[in-house]
């Protein structure tokens, strides 16, 4: 799956803020700790510019963080 890197700067901005009703920005880690958003939440970025800083997002393949139950 497809997300969108960003910086942790423009992920500490960004987190929590509504761009639409009951929805909200969540940027996380993936297990290279980058900082991502979905698509969904990339289709938000034109209506949104001024909360990025004119940071670019990259898209990469998507990595969770592998969780190990004992």
């Amino acid at each position: 799956m497809i997300v969108y890197k960003i910086t942790e700067q423009t992920a500490s901005k960004i987190k929590g803020i509504e761009y639409s009703k009951d929805m909200s920005f969540n940027p996380v880690q993936d297990k290279n700790g980058n900082f991502i958003i979905s698509f969904e939440e990339l289709k938000e970025w034109d209506l949104n510019l001024e909360l990025f800083d004119g940071s670019e997002v990259e898209p990469i393949e998507y990595e969770p963080i592998e969780v190990t139950i004992l």
